[in-house]
């Protein structure tokens, strides 16, 4: 299909189905769909089989002794067990009706005829499925499918695949990430093609591996990525359809099937064994350079820093961001007390032997304070600090260092952690995740003419699902009209590393943006463990390290955890 000259005002979509019944994360990606104005439900194509016989039951072990292999109709046999009492505790394969939702698109039940393992559509059928002029197909039946049904929508056909699809296909969903140890979780959304490792990825993302328990991986790959078919029929509607464009991934991964009773006790014994690990804490604190942010961007590491010392096994100091008051030379950081187990804000002044480092309270709540974003607009200095307990991003102006205005409320109703804020081509740029939706994972971008707003959410948030990338780490700037963003990549826990990415894209309907680099912790430093904000200020650019320890408040904790 030619796309050059497609511009659609709306789109016209079908779901291959089995009826009325999703897995609920299905049932979110349909509704997210339905829930567009301009997209319309034409037609339900009904895998025939499943709803007239039991041949596709699955969850019924005597379906694999059909099989001419004796032992892998018993290792699929013992695994489907298993997998159906993990789905039955995953609440996003829990079953949902969603026979009202759906009741105006025409149906139309469909026998398939099988060649070469895998699925063709009969010439009728097809014909039929052309009448109704689809933009796209949503694919939740079917199994593989090949042949001209690939052609018929104008946009393709859309499958989920949830897995690391650089390291593996088939399946089982999630699996394989935690019997290998896999820090990460991928997931992706692709159009169909008739080149099995040929299809065309339209979204991906990726999620920290929860380790202890298959069932919340599933939940958090499957929940974690229901929007991004509306996301990208939104990319259509607005004719950003650069991606569809793109040449056939060529990922030549291993193909993994059923897990062998082995491998299955191997992942249970692993789930059990991650409940009874006893982590130790991260404890942080920050450090100063006169060189430029742009210098430890191109050297990607932080050897040149001049750190403070550590503050004591009761408290951090972390999140530090540099700005200049009446000519002296400040920065701002979070001050958390494991004891309260809540930070506040506070400050210290650099000196000129740069040998005293005496932290004093700037403002402080009842609820957490962390993140002191700083900026300077028309004269005045600013600060967004995270208070994402309070349900509200707050704009203050910083009069003295301990002396500070409330201006506005910026956005109310929401938990932003980590907001930072960004001038850019005419508009102002408000990032950000979500306490209560991935705060790692799932990066959110707000919109004004005005600094003090009013706020419009980005058409397509979360812009980015990501947890090597995603969560602000630190301050934007711009090179040659270029706008970098740091984040923070919690692959390998919480703040693991610093990765710069260069903004391709961003209006109020496309965020575009790709990796460059990434700034990791001197394993044989003091603090090995990770980094998460890199901020500057003219040629002060700043920084935060930790390491781990045991706390005796954290230890109390788990404690009453347990006792309790």
């Amino acid at each position: 299909m030619d796309m050059k000259n497609i511009k659609k005002s709306k789109l016209n979509f079908a779901i291959m189905c089995y009826g009325d019944y999703f897995a609920d994360w299905q049932a979110k990606t349909i509704t997210h769909l339905l829930g567009l104005d301009d997209v319309n439900l034409s037609l339900l194509i009904i895998d025939d089989r499943k709803c007239n016989s039991n041949e596709l039951d699955k969850s019924n072990i005597f379906y694999y002794f059909k099989e001419k292999d004796l032992k892998d109709a018993i290792n699929k046999s013992i695994f489907s067990l298993y997998e159906r009492h993990t789905k039955q505790n995953s609440s996003s394969c829990s079953s949902v009706d969603l026979s009202k939702k759906i009741e105006v698109a025409e149906r139309l039940n469909i026998n398939m005829d099988k060649g070469d393992s895998s699925k063709y559509f009969p010439k009728d059928d097809l014909s039929k499925i052309k009448n109704y002029d689809l933009d796209f197909i949503l694919h939740f039946a079917f199994e593989d499918i090949k042949g001209s049904i690939l052609d018929v929508p104008n946009f393709g056909i859309w499958s989920f695949h949830h897995g690391d699809i650089r390291h593996y296909k088939g399946g089982p969903e999630a699996f394989w990430e935690i019997y290998y140890d896999e820090p990460v979780t991928g997931s992706v959304l692709q159009k169909l093609t008739n080149n099995y490792h040929g299809d065309i990825i339209l979204k991906k993302g990726f999620f920290s591996t929860i380790s202890n328990s298959w069932s919340k991986n599933l939940d958090q790959v499957f929940y974690g990525s229901a929007i991004w078919p509306s996301q990208v029929a939104i990319d259509i509607l607005q004719g950003n359809i650069d991606y569809f464009k793109r040449s056939r991934s060529k990922i030549d991964p291993t193909i993994y099937n059923t897990p062998n009773p082995y491998q299955l006790l191997l992942l249970i014994f692993k789930c059990f064994y991650s409940n009874f690990k006893l982590p130790k804490i991260n404890q942080w604190t920050i450090g100063f350079s006169e060189k430029s942010i742009d210098y430890f961007v191109k050297n990607k590491d932080d050897r040149d820093i001049t750190w403070l010392p550590i503050q004591g096994r009761s408290n951090f100091i972390a999140d530090p961001f540099p700005i200049e008051l009446d000519g002296e030379q400040y920065i701002f950081a979070e001050n958390f007390s494991y004891k309260e187990e809540k930070g506040k804000i506070s400050y210290v002044k650099l000196n000129e032997d740069n040998t005293k480092f005496n932290f004093k309270t700037a403002i402080e709540r009842p609820f957490h304070m962390s993140y002191p974003y700083m900026f300077k607009h028309d004269g005045s200095v600013y600060c967004i600090p995270e208070t994402f307990q309070a349900k509200e991003i707050k704009l203050f102006e910083i009069i003295e260092p301990d002396k500070w205005k409330e201006v506005s409320t910026l956005i109310s109703n929401i938990a932003a952690v980590d907001p930072t804020l960004v001038n850019y081509n005419g508009l102002w740029w408000l990032f950000f995740t979500k306490e209560d939706q991935r705060p790692d994972t799932d990066l959110y971008l707000y919109y004004s003419s005005n600094l003090l707003g009013p706020w419009t959410p980005h058409k397509n948030n979360p812009i980015k699902t990501n947890v090597l990338s995603a969560r602000p780490g630190g301050t934007p700037w711009t090179e040659k009209g270029i706008l970098y963003r740091p984040s923070q990549n919690s692959s390998q826990g919480y703040g693991s590393s610093i990765v710069i990415n260069k903004v391709k894209k961003i209006t109020p309907d496309i965020y575009e943006e790709e990796k460059i680099t990434e700034i990791v912790a001197d394993k044989d430093s003091h603090l090995p463990c990770g980094r998460h904000t890199l901020s500057s200020n003219g040629n002060i650019t700043v920084i935060d390290g930790y390491r781990k320890i045991w706390n005796r408040y954290f230890i109390r904790k788990i404690y009453n955890k347990i006792f309790s």
